[in-house]
């Protein structure tokens, strides 16, 4: 396996273990303070995932920009 095959699957784990301790948070919150608190909590929540998938959207795009110019950048400079 490639290190780029390694950093998915870490991020799959990651983003597959956030789910379940999402789920997870909200079964509790909703058991043990009530179903109307965990319905705000979770709206709350969500907002903030988006926001986080956003950001990590945003950060991913800019640093795949960032290695393509500087391989274009490389390549015209040896060959210059």
């Amino acid at each position: 396996m490639e290190l780029s095959e390694y950093v998915l699957l870490f991020v799959f784990v990651v983003i597959l273990g956030a789910g379940v301790f999402w789920v997870g948070m909200y079964v509790g919150v909703s058991y043990f303070l009530g179903e109307e608190v965990a319905k705000r909590i979770g709206a709350a929540g969500t907002k903030a995932l988006f926001g986080v998938i956003l950001l990590v959207v945003i950060g991913l795009a800019a640093r795949a920009v960032w290695s393509h110019w500087r391989a274009h950048h490389e390549e015209q400079s040896v060959s210059a």
